[in-house]
């Protein structure tokens, strides 16, 4: 399947996506439930994301291999591997991004091990679109805290200051 957004091209089932480089917060969802990816990049394409799909966790391996993402949305029933497992083997291969994990199975045990595991945020499904929107807003917030601290720090192989 395959439809157009705002600047962003998804083919849904493949999980590849043109993604210009505009600056904004780029986001993984990882989700096989169509419905939910398309609502996810919908409120994400509003706030200028970035947003790429893998309906399996295989498919976000190889995301997270090509390119970093600022924070990534992961359904716990993907249909190769558990979310919670694929969280785990995520944050070895990207400690900055930030996990949010989606769930329509919010048992306290989930939620204990999603945490344990390294997730930033829980959220149950269904959820407010509004929700996602406020994650995007402090990911945008925290990532453009790191550009200015990145900034404010002198570089050392020249001696000076940057910039």
């Amino acid at each position: 399947m395959h439809y157009q957004v705002s600047d962003v091209s998804l083919h849904l089932g493949t999980g590849l996506a043109v993604m210009p480089d505009m600056g904004g917060v780029r986001l993984l969802v990882v989700d096989d439930e169509a419905l939910v990816c398309w609502a996810i990049e919908r409120a994400a394409v509003r706030q200028q994301a970035h947003v790429r799909i893998a309906p399996t966790g295989a498919e976000a391996i190889a995301c997270i291999g090509e390119s970093p993402y600022d924070v990534a949305f992961i359904d716990i029933h993907l249909p190769d591997i558990n979310g919670l497992e694929l969280l785990a083997q995520l944050r070895i291969l990207s400690p900055a991004t930030k996990f949010v994990v989606l769930t329509s199975d919010a048992t306290p045990g989930n939620r204990e091990r999603a945490y344990a595991r390294g997730a930033w945020q829980f959220i149950e499904k269904p959820f407010d679109l509004s929700e996602v929107g406020l994650l995007l807003d402090e990911c945008a917030h925290h990532r453009e805290g790191r550009r200015a601290q990145a900034k404010a720090v002198p570089d050392s192989r020249t001696g000076g200051s940057p910039g």
